[in-house]
């Protein structure tokens, strides 16, 4: 015969073994996990707004090329005759006209369709930077998610462990109805926060998969894809090297630039059109008259010069000029305003980090032995349950805050990146080891 301690020991074990056989059976089939990498290559090449970005840069070249092109020539012919008395005259013209382009506008309306080039080559990079930025939003939040989830299917283990025991206990006299209903009420609550968890996993990992999927049809599918691990942390640099990459490479600043320049150029353009382009006309000429003797022939040439009288363009230079104005100032407030973003992003980093460490070293790898060594003693009797419970409040606690802190960090690296204005590259950090 097996003594009380015995019976709860074996029970314990048997859910234990209960408990691993669900999971194993539950378990998905094996794929490949999805990493923070892959993830922003999917979203990448599955975003519409990227798409509609290389059109715009490929639009961008088009207008460039087209805004060196010289004017077109007209080629004029013409018939004249005339008769008096029976006798006729008779001409023949031909003339070819060419407007001569000098004066600048037309390498100013140059120089402006290669900023805008420019600046759709900016718009491009910077919507790659926001969605690398919230591909990894996402995607640290469905494996936070995920992470948050195993807690809770973890402690729930535990509860269903522990009400088992005490009914036992409860059958032998050695617990108090009072003792087991508030045990029960506790496995029922975290019943209810698994059911949560497992909503909120299932939310974050919809909006990864809305992000990476090639069609609307394959977000279901994707949505059960398992996540890679997150890699180790790594420390940014001075802040003064990510200050000057944000100066030189961050896109949304250079889009600025350009456009301050493109209107620049374009003030220029409009500036010099008010400058009159004459026309030459070279041409041939053929007459017949029935009072001359024979016909003439011979060449023409000829000027056109249009007169400024009515429209000196005073308005569009005006209008052209202030615009150039008003893009250069907004250029300068966004200047401002990364330098803020990267001081913000760099502190938040280090906040979030100096967090994580605190609570990993304190939570350290022994927490699970720790944990194993407490529901043994609960289940030898040797805690209260008042101990029991408010030990694993405090695990899990503890550890849910290790999981959102995790998550934050890689968002935070990520955030800090997005305001340098690219991934950081080796020289920009160092390892914390």
């Amino acid at each position: 015969m097996f003594s009380q301690h015995h019976r709860c020991v074996l029970l314990w074990a048997a859910f234990a073994l209960a408990g691993q056989t669900v999971l194993v059976a539950q378990a998905p089939p094996t794929a490949p996990a999805l990493g923070l990498a892959r993830a922003r290559q999917l979203a990448r090449e599955a975003s519409p707004e990227q798409r509609a970005a290389r059109d715009a840069l490929e639009a961008s070249e088009g207008r460039m090329r087209q805004a060196g092109a010289f004017p077109n020539p007209t080629l004029a012919l013409s018939h004249e005759r005339t008769r008096r008395d029976g006798e006729g005259n008779s001409q023949v013209i031909a003339q070819f006209e060419q407007p001569l382009a000098f004066g600048g506008a037309r390498a100013a309306r140059r120089d402006a369709a290669a900023s805008l080039r420019q600046k759709a080559q900016a718009d491009l990079d910077r919507i790659g930077t926001d969605l690398d930025l919230a591909v990894t939003r996402a995607w640290a939040g469905a494996l936070a998610g995920d992470r948050r989830l195993a807690l809770a299917d973890r402690m729930l283990v535990a509860f269903d462990r522990a009400v088992a025991m005490n009914a036992e206990r409860l059958a032998a006299g050695d617990v108090s109805g009072l003792a087991h209903r508030r045990l029960t009420l506790e496995a029922a609550r975290w019943t209810a926060a698994r059911a949560g968890a497992a909503l909120e996993a299932r939310e974050a990992r919809l909006a990864l998969a809305a992000l990476i999927a090639g069609d609307p049809d394959s977000i279901r599918a994707l949505a059960g894809t398992p996540l890679d691990t997150l890699g180790p942390p790594s420390r940014p640099g001075p802040v003064e090297v990510l200050l000057t990459r944000a100066h030189d490479r961050r896109p949304d600043l250079r889009a600025a630039r350009a456009q301050a320049e493109a209107a620049a150029a374009t003030a220029r353009a409009v500036g010099r059109d008010r400058v009159p382009l004459p026309t030459l006309a070279l041409g041939y000429k053929s007459e017949e008259s029935a009072g001359l003797d024979g016909q003439f022939a011979g060449f023409t040439l000829g000027l056109n010069l249009p007169l400024p009288i009515w429209d000196r363009s005073a308005g569009a230079v005006r209008a052209a000029r202030a615009d150039a104005r008003g893009d250069a100032a907004l250029a300068q407030a966004l200047e401002r305003r990364v330098v803020r973003q990267v001081l913000a992003a760099w502190d938040a980093w280090h906040a979030t980090e100096a967090q994580r460490a605190a609570l990993a070293a304190r939570l350290g790898p022994d927490a699970d032995a720790a944990l194993v060594a407490l529901d043994a003693a609960f289940t030898e009797g040797e805690i209260s349950l008042i101990e029991w419970l408010d030990a694993q409040r405090a695990f899990h606690e503890a550890a849910a805050m290790r999981v959102a802190l995790e998550a934050e960090s890689a968002i935070r690296t990520a955030e800090l990146e997005h305001a340098a204005g690219g991934p950081l590259t080796p020289s920009d950090r160092e390892d914390l080891r």
